[in-house]
């Protein structure tokens, strides 16, 4: 059976797509926080972007070199990706499952390698993400949780959030050929992506049914 990874930046529309899923039978993890992340694919997702090199509000840091230590990293995660979903399913009464990680948007390579796997991103207008994100109320601390928007200097500073958000923007783009599904927000809102719900059902062998006015009423 299929397995739904969902890719997108904060603020883009990730978690009401998930709880959309959610309400089609759709399982996207135990142990969910309030953004409908996955404890149970969380960990695997931050150890292996810091393997790269890079943090999830650092990610320019991000290196693959194609050499034996990457390769042997990159099989290690996809096997222990993969350990998590045979969990999860066995979690789960559910026959299609899956998860959202705003870091998965910085994996595409090395996810879309796995066996089975629809990956769907969510696109929004990058200037609503960064006024989103700028107004968001964190914890001040100096080590930040993955979920969470730097404090202090950081969050306030528009230029920062700016090339964060147009990076994850970039990664995407420029993986864009292996992302099955590209929905966008804004477009949704008003009522003209639900057809890629159709390709989505198709993809992952179930429909999935989405309610009037569902996302316009989270907008």
């Amino acid at each position: 059976m299929k397995k739904i990874i969902i890719l997108g930046m904060h603020r883009s529309g990730t978690s009401a797509l998930a709880r959309l899923l959610e309400m089609n039978k759709i399982s996207m993890g135990p142990l969910q926080d309030k953004n409908n992340e996955s404890k149970l694919y969380a960990f695997d997702m931050v150890y292996y972007l810091n393997f790269l090199g890079g943090v999830w509000d650092s990610p320019w840091s991000i290196t693959r070199e194609n050499n034996q230590d990457y390769i042997n990293g990159k099989d290690i995660f996809l096997k222990q990706l993969k350990r998590r979903f045979k969990l999860h399913r066995l979690l789960s009464t559910n026959k299609v499952i899956g998860f959202k990680h705003p870091i998965a948007s910085l994996l595409v390579p090395e996810l879309s390698e796995l066996d089975n796997v629809v990956l769907v991103r969510m696109k929004r207008d990058t200037n609503e993400i960064i006024n989103s994100l700028s107004k968001r109320s964190v914890p001040k601390q100096r080590s930040w949780l993955p979920g969470q928007i730097p404090n202090s200097q950081h969050r306030q500073n528009l230029q920062y959030l700016e090339k964060l958000v147009h990076h994850y923007e970039f990664e995407l783009d420029r993986n864009q050929n292996l992302i099955d599904v590209t929905i966008n927000y804004n477009d949704l809102v008003n009522g003209l992506e639900l057809k890629k719900f159709e390709k989505i059902s198709n993809l992952i062998g179930k429909e999935i049914s989405v309610p009037s006015d569902y996302f316009k009423a989270r907008n």
